[in-house]
C-alpha cells in the first residue's frame, strides 16, 4: 500500500465521522508539515516514509501548550501529536534499559522497546502502536503493536493505510459501536475476525 493508499483510508475515516455529525481533522487539530518532521526524525536517525509524512500531516501538530487533549481515532485509542511521539519513545527506551539492567540483561528488542518505533497511537490501557522507522526513506511503515503487560510486541500490518482501513473494517462491520452521548467509537459486545482483533484496545 502507498501514501495515496492512506489518504483514502484517511478520508474513509473522516467520513465515519462526519456520518455522525463529528469533525474528525477538528477534533484532532492540525498537521505537522514536512519539513519541520524529515528534521526532527533526522535527529534520531530516521527517514520519513511517504505514509508518515501523510500520517503527521493529516495530524500531530502542536499547539504550543500542555493541555490534555482526547485524540481519539478509535475506542480508547489516541492519535499521538509529534511532540508526544519523541517523548513517549524516550520513556519506552528508557524502561526498557531499566527492565534489561535490574531483571534480565538478555532481553534484545523487540521484547522490550526496539529503538525503531515510534508511536503513533496511545491505549487508554497502556501501551502504544507504533511505525517501524529506518535510516533510508521508504513508502510504507509497517506497524508494530506494543503493550506493556504483553510482551513481545508484534507486528501487526504491513503498513498506515492498512491500520487505518482496518478501523473502517471495524466500523462498517459493526465491531466498533457509535456512543451518540460522549461522541464517539466505543467496542461491541463481540470479538472482531483475527485479522483485525490486534486494531484495537
Amino acid at each position: 500500500m502507498s501514501a495515496d493508499a492512506l489518504r483514502e483510508a484517511l478520508a474513509g475515516l473522516e467520513a465515519r465521522w462526519s456520518a455522525h455529525g463529528v469533525d474528525l481533522r477538528e477534533l484532532l487539530g492540525s498537521g505537522v508539515a514536512p519539513d519541520t518532521l524529515a528534521p526532527e526524525l533526522r535527529t534520531l536517525g530516521f527517514a520519513a516514509s511517504d505514509e508518515l509524512t501523510v500520517w503527521f500531516s493529516w495530524q500531530g501538530g502542536d499547539d504550543g501548550s500542555n493541555r490534555a487533549v482526547e485524540r481519539r481515532v478509535g475506542p480508547a485509542m489516541d492519535a499521538v501529536r509529534l511532540r508526544e511521539a519523541l517523548e513517549v519513545r524516550l520513556m519506552y527506551l528508557g524502561l526498557a534499559d531499566e527492565f534489561r539492567r535490574g531483571l534480565d540483561p538478555d532481553l534484545e528488542p523487540p521484547d522490550l522497546w526496539d529503538p525503531s518505533w515510534l508511536p503513533v497511537i496511545n491505549f487508554g490501557s497502556g501501551g502504544s502502536l507504533a511505525v517501524e522507522c529506518g535510516a533510508e526513506p521508504t513508502g510504507t511503515s509497517p506497524v508494530w503493536r506494543y503493550e506493556t503487560s504483553r510482551m513481545p510486541g508484534r507486528q501487526i500490518a504491513g503498513s498506515l493505510a492498512e491500520l487505518v482501513a482496518g478501523w473502517n473494517r471495524l466500523i462498517d462491520d459493526g465491531w466498533w459501536v457509535w456512543d451518540g452521548q460522549h461522541r464517539r467509537w466505543t467496542l461491541g459486545p463481540d470479538r472482531p475476525p483475527e485479522d483485525l482483533v490486534d486494531f484495537q484496545i
